[in-house]
Order: C-alpha cells, then structure tokens, then sequence
C-alpha cells in the first residue's frame, strides 16, 4: 500500500469515526463512499478500481479489529462485576 492509499485509510477511518460518535449510527453505504471520494481527493490520489478495492478492505479490516477488541474489552469489564 502507497503512503496516499495509507492517508485514505487513515482519513476514512477517523471521519467515520467521528460520524459514528456523533450520529450513534452506522454510516450508510452512500456516507462511506462520500468520505472515500473527500479522502482521496485529500491526498491527492486518483483512486482505480483495484485501489479502491484495496483501500476499503483495509478499512472494513481495521473496523472489524477495532470491534472485536471492543467486545474483548467490554467482555472482561462484565467479568470484573
């Protein structure tokens, strides 16, 4: 991954972060889609379809390990009850 693809990532990521934070719900597929076309536009990157692909499976990877250390956090705060 090039360092633009990282910033898209990274942008991506905190945006919908925040989204999330200040909504309490999920971004919808044409939010996160929007936020990949600003993000990319920031770093300057030209996105194709094979590193739109690689971009946003990225994305979806670290959300998914954000979640499961989450539910691993929030599964050993029950156990200290």
């Amino acid at each position: 991954m090039i360092h633009a693809e990282k910033d898209v990532v990274e942008q991506m990521l905190s945006s919908l972060a925040i989204s999330l934070l200040q909504n309490r719900v999920a971004p919808s597929y044409e939010q996160v889609m929007h936020q990949f076309g600003l993000a990319c536009e920031r770093a300057g990157l030209i996105a194709t379809e094979e590193v739109a692909i690689r971009i946003l499976k990225r994305v979806s990877s670290e959300i998914n390990e954000a979640q499961s250390v989450l539910e691993f956090i929030g599964r050993g705060a029950d156990l200290l009850h």
